[in-house]
């Protein structure tokens, strides 16, 4: 399940950028807060009423955390071409 919320994620964040460039996984340092969602039935605010969802990557160490609100989660992860590869192995 972790895994899944982290791919999502990563999805999220890619797709909603509104920077007006395309963001690239080279571009992924830093870090994002989700802040909008559409669905049919419950609102942003019905969903995650207290902490909003979070997505953190560290590029110079290859790790990314965040939380799904109630869920915490981290690893590391490796970028080959435009590509994320989670849970890489870390080669020091």
């Amino acid at each position: 399940m972790k895994k899944l919320m982290f791919l999502g994620m990563v999805i999220l964040t890619i797709s909603s950028c509104s920077t007006g460039k395309k963001a690239t996984v080279q571009s992924l340092n830093g870090g994002w807060v989700l802040e909008y969602i559409t669905g049919p039935r419950i609102t942003f605010e019905g969903l995650y009423p207290e902490k909003k969802p979070t997505l953190f990557f560290d590029k110079r160490e290859k790790r990314a955390h965040g939380n799904s609100s109630c869920n915490s989660y981290n690893g590391a992860y490796a970028i080959k071409g435009n590509k994320i590869k989670k849970n890489a192995a870390s080669k020091k």
